[in-house]
């Protein structure tokens, strides 16, 4: 990574900040939307709700397709409801159409992110948080992400690297991709896990992401109940840099604020917690502009 630093006078360093800002983020948001759906892997696991419950038996689909996020950078809380009548079930992999399991034990086998509004070419930024299994009355929290290192590896925390299911890696595109801790928001506390990935910028809306948790080193395959007096929610923000009618170059400063990720670390490797893209950034305080050049990947 080539570095240079200069110094500035303050205003002319607060004005130079707003023209970085200006020629890094896009001045128009699309109306891009996904549409999120559970794939829920029937174990009969017999541990308790978040531990390691395996990779056997057939998945499910809940509610597929039924709920639609929008990339309005807000946070969402969704609920699936394990009530029969509360849902429906679809086979993705050997099942039948009926979430049943014994023990009333299942696995977050993945979640499916549909392309439902036709981006074409967008980088998705999607962050997780607050994973909850609530049985009768009782809430159990899987993860709120909290506790994790912000050095901790992509594709080892729970959800795998959007390319890692051979599913749908065929839909991904070249870009950002990975599953990072981020500092920059968190629906409570102060961590999330952020996914980053590009579809094969065609437009289209069959095109979907099985965002697995597949035997992840750390929190894979969680058990989850789901039996009738249960349900499962997950805080979503969702966001698009370059959304559907735009072409920006460089990179949304914002998406790396927080100590998590900084303007260096930016350019770094994903495997090493970095965001692994090509970019130029600027970086001004009232005294001093920084401007960073990175051809890492």
């Amino acid at each position: 990574m080539g570095r240079q630093k200069q110094g500035i006078g303050a205003a002319s360093g607060i004005a130079l900040a707003a023209l970085a800002a200006a020629a890094l983020s896009p001045v128009a948001r699309a109306a891009d939307s996904w549409s999120i759906s559970l794939g829920i892997r029937e174990t009969g696991s017999s541990g308790a709700i978040g531990s390691d419950g395996g990779t056997s038996g057939p998945i499910e689909w809940i509610n597929l397709d039924g709920v639609t996020l929008n990339a309005d950078d807000t946070w969402h809380t969704l609920t699936w409801n394990f009530a029969p009548g509360a849902h429906t079930a679809t086979s993705f992999s050997g099942g039948n159409g009926v979430l049943a399991a014994a023990n009333n034990k299942g696995v977050l086998e993945h979640i499916r992110i549909r392309n439902t509004g036709g981006n074409s070419g967008g980088e998705i930024r999607l962050r997780i948080d607050d994973i909850v299994n609530t049985v009768g009355v009782t809430p159990t929290t899987i993860t709120g992400f909290e506790g994790f290192s912000t050095a901790t590896a992509n594709d080892t925390l729970m959800f795998r690297e959007p390319i890692f299911s051979g599913s749908t890696v065929a839909n991904m595109s070249t870009g950002a991709n990975g599953t990072l801790i981020s500092t920059a928001s968190a629906n409570s506390g102060a961590q999330s896990l952020a996914a980053r990935w590009t579809y094969v910028p065609n437009g289209d809306t069959n095109q979907w992401l099985r965002l697995t948790t597949n035997n992840a080193p750390t929190l894979g395959n969680p058990i989850i109940d789901i039996g009738p007096t249960s349900s499962l929610s997950i805080a979503f923000r969702m966001s698009v840099y370059n959304p559907t009618g735009t072409r920006v170059r460089g990179i949304d400063a914002s998406q790396f604020q927080g100590s998590g990720h900084d303007w260096v670390r930016a350019a770094a490797p994903m495997s090493a917690g970095g965001g692994g893209l090509s970019f130029a950034f600027l970086r001004a305080t009232p005294a001093t502009l920084y401007v960073a050049a990175s051809s890492a990947t």
